[in-house]
């Protein structure tokens, strides 16, 4: 079996918002930092989130047992449009979450994503030797273990990210047997 090495733009996006959002938990990806080096790079650009994200963060906080699934959802998509309407139709989600939070989430993503699109993409062209070595580092490592994955015919998947700075993500796709208890 074979490593796939994916940097999926749009899962970028979201952990780009999410690191103007204060949570209240572990999975915080605030970064006051970040948000000063972004601050730089988007000068010009006319659309500030940080008062949309604020406006969002009480309510987030509050619910964060449903809404959290946001960090989760993009692994089940295989682009940014797809992305967006699995949020929309997410069963885990009630309508006041969607209201509330959801569709304002996606308009901070559609609006932000004018920028963040471009500056992803000139990091992806700037690290594209870094991205090499660490690709290479990675089948070293995890070379010793592709037979496990073969035995359970499962593919392996490494995501990166050029965002994400504190407390990462981690997604293992289980299918359930209709066995299952």
């Amino acid at each position: 079996m074979k490593i796939e090495f994916l940097y999926p733009m749009y899962y970028d996006l979201i952990f780009h918002v999410l690191a103007y959002l204060k949570v209240n938990n572990a999975s915080n990806l605030y970064d006051e930092h970040y948000i000063e080096k972004m601050k730089r790079e988007k000068a010009g650009f006319t659309y500030d989130m940080k008062p949309v994200i604020d406006s969002l963060q009480n309510y987030y906080n509050e619910n964060f047992e449903r809404l959290m699934l946001i960090n989760f959802l993009p692994y089940y998509c295989n682009d940014y449009d797809e992305m967006k309407n699995n949020f929309l139709a997410c069963s885990g989600f009630k309508q006041n979450d969607l209201h509330f939070f959801i569709k304002p989430f996606i308009e901070i993503l559609d609006n932000e994503s004018e920028f963040f699109f471009g500056y992803w993409e000139a990091l992806n062209k700037k690290y594209d030797s870094l991205k090499q070595a660490t690709q290479n580092y990675f089948t070293k490592q995890l070379g010793k273990y592709l037979f496990i994955f073969d035995y359970f015919r499962k593919p392996c998947k490494v995501l990166f990210s050029f965002i994400i700075t504190q407390n990462g993500r981690k997604f293992i796709s289980i299918k359930r047997s209709k066995f299952s208890l």
